[in-house]
């Protein structure tokens, strides 16, 4: 007996749920990169600013606000705070992925939060 095309017709049916696990794997995998960006431009942007010697609490809010949106495009910041030697800093980004993008949906919104301070000359930076 001969199952050549039985295997055809499964394989015609399984193809494209392979294809399309593939491109939510590499999708996922974006996602997360850009995320991590964000991450890693946010922290090297607060270090910067907390290393220069800050002389009143609206330069360190300026020159956070400037390097944050210098290094990352299409950013949100939401909150900027300097207060009692304690930088609290709060950022938005939209992110459409290809699947948002075929399906119309919404973008993903990555959100994060930061709290740093100066700790025996170093810059301690902190989820929140």
């Amino acid at each position: 007996m001969d199952n050549k095309g039985q295997t055809l017709v499964l394989f015609v049916i399984l193809l494209p749920l392979l294809f399309v696990l593939l491109a939510l794997v590499i999708d996922i995998g974006l996602l997360v990169n850009e995320k991590s960006k964000v991450d890693n431009a946010v922290k090297d942007s607060i270090k910067s600013a907390l290393k220069s010697e800050p002389s009143s609490n609206q330069i360190v809010e300026e020159r956070v606000a400037y390097l944050i949106n210098s290094n990352i495009e299409d950013i949100k910041i939401k909150k900027i705070e300097y207060k009692d030697s304690v930088l609290y800093v709060s950022v938005s980004k939209n992110y459409k992925t290809l699947f948002a993008r075929i399906l119309s949906q919404k973008n993903y919104s990555i959100d994060m939060s930061f709290k740093a301070y100066i700790e025996n000359d170093e810059v301690i930076i902190k989820k929140e």
